[in-house]
């Protein structure tokens, strides 16, 4: 969603649009950045002969855990900046955005509900 979609759809003030822009633009900036990453880690995973469905090695299961901790890393700083943007809402406005789909770096696996 662009800073201008964002903002007709909840309805940001001029001087609202002013303070979040910065925090904005650091959201997407993560958002990019895991993105990326993510797209390195599968040809990675795919250079090293893994095949979705399959058993990983030990090897493999350890950089999975480390995937998932640096995508955490991902997580924490999105949610960061996600607040930061919501907590210059007015309530009215905080209900909007609660109504939108909530900027996700990776779901994690185990299948539970999306936020």
């Amino acid at each position: 969603m662009t800073i201008d979609s964002l903002s007709q759809t909840i309805g940001l003030t001029p001087e609202q649009r002013t303070k979040i822009t910065p925090a904005y633009t650091a959201l997407n900036g993560v958002m990019k950045d895991a993105a990326a990453r993510r797209q390195a880690i599968r040809q990675q995973m795919q250079a090293s002969g893994f095949t979705p469905g399959q058993e990983p090695t030990p090897a493999q299961r350890a950089k999975f855990d480390s995937v998932r901790t640096e995508m955490q890393g991902f997580q924490a700083e999105a949610d960061q900046w996600y607040a930061a943007i919501r907590n210059n809402l007015t309530p009215d406005q905080q209900t909007k955005i609660d109504a939108l789909s909530k900027p996700m770096v990776f779901r994690p696996m185990g299948g539970g509900p999306r936020q």
